[in-house]
C-alpha cells in the first residue's frame, strides 16, 4: 500500500506545473530530466539533515514535521546560493512542496507512529531532484516491518540489574525515612503555640549535612540504572522510566520549602510514599516480562 502511494506520487510529480499544460513524454523528456538533476555531493550535509529526521529510529515526535520543513528550507537555500534561480519546472522545485507538506502534516498532528509515508514521498522528490548517490538513505519500511516480525530482544543481565536496583531503592527509602524521623522537625518555641516552627542553627546544620549525604547515596544508586536498548520490550523500558521517577522522588525527599533542608513530616513522608509507589509500578512491569 505504501509503495503504491509512492508510485502515485511519482506519477503526480512527473507532471509539469499544475496548469493543465501538455506533458512531454518519451526518451527525450526522460533524458532532459536526468540532465537537470543536481549533483548531490554539493548538498550532502543538508540532505543528510533531512534524512536524519525522516529515517530516525526513535518514535515519531510532535515537531518532526517542523524539523523536516526547516531542513528542507536549508537545503533549498544552499541550492539557490550555488545554482541561482532554478527554471520553472526544474525537479528540485518539488522540494519546496514536500517541505510545506511536512510542515502542514505536523501542524495537523501528523502520523501517530509511522514515518513511512513521508519517507516514500521524500524518495520520489529526492530522486527526481538529485543524481543517485550511494550514501542516500533508503526507505526503512522493510527494516521496520522485519523488526516488528521478530521477537523483542530481552537483556536478562539488565533485567537482573534493575531488579536488584529496585530492592536497593526500597531499602534506601525505608532507611531515609527513619533518618528523617530521627532528625525530627522544628517545634514552636512556646508550648501550645501555633506559630510556624523556626529551626535553630544546630537543627539546620544537621539537616544540611543529612541532605548532602542523602544526595550522595541516591546519586550513587542512580548510576546503576541500566539503559533500555532500542529493541528492548516496552515493559522493560517502562520499568526503567518508573525507576527514574522513584529516584527523583527520593532525591527531593529531604527538601523543605524553597528546597531548604528543613522539612516537616508532611513534606518528606509523601515523597517517600511516592517513591515506594513508583518502585512497585516498576516491579509490576518487570513481572510482565516473559
Amino acid at each position: 500500500m505504501r509503495r503504491g502511494l509512492a508510485l502515485i506520487a511519482l506519477v503526480v510529480l512527473a507532471c509539469d506545473d499544475r496548469g493543465g499544460g501538455h506533458v512531454e513524454r518519451g526518451p527525450e523528456r526522460a533524458s532532459a530530466q536526468a540532465a537537470a538533476r543536481l549533483d548531490p555531493s554539493h548538498y550532502r550535509a543538508e540532505i543528510e539533515a533531512v534524512e536524519a529526521v525522516l529515517y530516525a529510529r526513535s518514535p515519531v515526535q510532535p515537531d518532526d514535521g517542523e524539523r523536516t520543513s526547516y531542513a528542507v528550507e536549508s537545503l533549498l537555500a544552499s541550492i539557490s546560493k550555488r545554482e541561482g534561480a532554478l527554471p520553472a519546472g526544474h525537479p528540485a522545485l518539488g522540494l519546496r512542496e514536500f517541505g510545506a507538506h511536512q510542515l502542514a502534516a505536523g501542524a495537523a498532528g501528523g502520523p501517530a507512529s509511522d514515518r513511512s509515508p513521508a519517507q516514500s514521498e521524500w524518495e520520489v522528490v529526492r530522486d527526481r531532484a538529485f543524481a543517485r548517490a550511494s550514501w542516500f538513505s533508503t526507505s526503512s519500511v522493510e527494516y521496520v516491518e522485519s523488526q516488528a516480525a521478530q521477537p523483542r530482544r530481552l537483556d536478562r543481565t539488565s533485567v537482573a540489574r534493575l531488579t536488584q536496583m529496585l530492592e536497593r531503592l526500597r531499602a534506601l527509602a525505608d532507611v531515609g525515612e527513619r533518618e528523617c524521623d530521627v532528625l525530627g522537625t522544628p517545634v514552636p518555641a512556646a508550648a501550645g503555640s501555633t506559630a510556624r516552627p523556626v529551626a535553630s542553627g544546630d537543627e539546620v546544620a544537621r539537616w544540611q549535612e543529612f541532605q548532602r549525604s542523602w544526595l550522595e547515596r541516591v546519586d550513587a544508586a542512580a548510576r546503576e540504572l541500566p539503559s533500555a536498548e532500542p529493541a528492548a520490550p516496552r515493559d522493560f523500558a517502562l520499568a526503567i522510566e518508573r525507576t527514574g521517577a522513584a529516584l527523583r522522588e527520593l532525591r527531593d525527599a529531604p527538601a523543605g520549602v524553597g528546597r531548604a533542608p528543613t522539612p516537616v513530616p508532611g513534606q518528606w513522608q509523601p515523597r517517600f510514599a511516592a517513591a515506594r509507589s513508583e518502585i512497585a509500578k516498576a516491579r509490576e512491569y518487570l513481572a510482565r516480562l516473559p
